[in-house]
C-alpha cells in the first residue's frame, strides 16, 4: 500500500498548538520530529547505543516539523485538500510504501572483526567463513553492539587473558557482548549484571 507522507514546518515553541490543529482537521499519528526534543532524548537514553552517526545528527539539524500519514487514495487526498484548506501552513509532500520499520535498522549491522579470533555477526546473518569464532547478537536498543571501538578493544584484550580456569564478572553487561566473548575464548563462568531492566532478556 501506498501512503502520502505530509510535512508541517514549524518551530519548537508551537509544536502543541499545530499538532492540536491538526489533529482537529482530521490528522493522527502524528510524529515530530525536532532538533531540541532529538538532543533530549539522546541524553536521556544515552545507556542504550554505543555512539549516535553522525549522519543521524545532522538530519535534525534546525529540524522542527510534524509529519503524518494519509491514504494515498481519493479519501486520502480529499482529507489532505481538507487539512491544507485549514491549517493556513506551507505542507509538503511525498509518496511512500509500506515498509518493515521495526526490522529496517538490522541492514546497516555488518559482521564486526575484533581482535584476531572473534567476529561479532548479527543473528540473522550467515558467520564469514573465514575462521574466525562467530559471536552472535540480537542487541536491539541495549548497549553492545560491537561497534565502538571501546567494546572491540575489549574483546582483543580478552584474548590474551582468557582461559579455562578463569571466571569472569561483567559489570553494566548491556547485550552480554563481552560475557558471551569470554565463554567463546574458553573461560569457564561468566556472570552479568546490568541496572538496565532490558539487558537480561536481551543477554542471556
Amino acid at each position: 500500500m501506498q501512503w502520502i507522507e505530509v510535512s508541517v514546518p514549524t518551530r519548537s515553541d508551537e509544536i502543541d498548538d499545530v499538532c492540536a490543529q491538526l489533529a482537529e482537521l482530521g490528522a493522527g499519528g502524528m510524529v515530530v520530529e525536532d532538533e531540541t526534543d532529538f538532543q533530549q532524548f539522546l541524553e536521556q537514553n544515552h545507556q542504550y547505543w554505543d555512539y549516535v552517526d553522525d549522519a543521524l545528527e545532522a538530519q535534525f539539524r534546525g529540524v522542527s516539523r510534524i509529519k503524518f500519514y494519509l491514504a494515498d487514495d481519493d479519501d486520502g487526498r480529499a482529507q489532505l485538500a481538507a487539512i491544507r484548506a485549514g491549517i493556513g501552513r506551507e505542507l509538503t509532500t511525498t509518496t511512500v510504501r509500506d515498509s518493515d520499520w521495526e526490522n529496517n535498522w538490522r541492514q546497516y549491522y555488518q559482521p564486526i572483526e575484533t581482535g584476531e579470533r572473534l567476529v561479532v555477526v548479527p543473528e540473522w546473518l550467515d558467520a564469514p567463513a573465514d575462521g574466525r569464532l562467530p559471536l552472535r547478537l540480537d542487541p536491539g536498543l541495549i548497549f553492545g553492539t560491537g561497534s565502538h571501538a571501546t567494546t572491540r578493544m575489549c574483546l582483543a584484550a580478552l584474548e590474551h587473558c582468557a582461559g579455562a580456569d578463569r571466571t569472569v564478572l561483567d559489570l553494566g553487561c548491556g547485550s552480554g557482548i563481552l560475557g558471551i566473548g569470554a565463554l567463546l575464548l574458553g573461560c569457564a563462568h561468566v556472570t552479568g549484571c546490568d541496572i538496565d531492566p532490558k539487558a537480561p532478556e536481551v543477554a542471556a
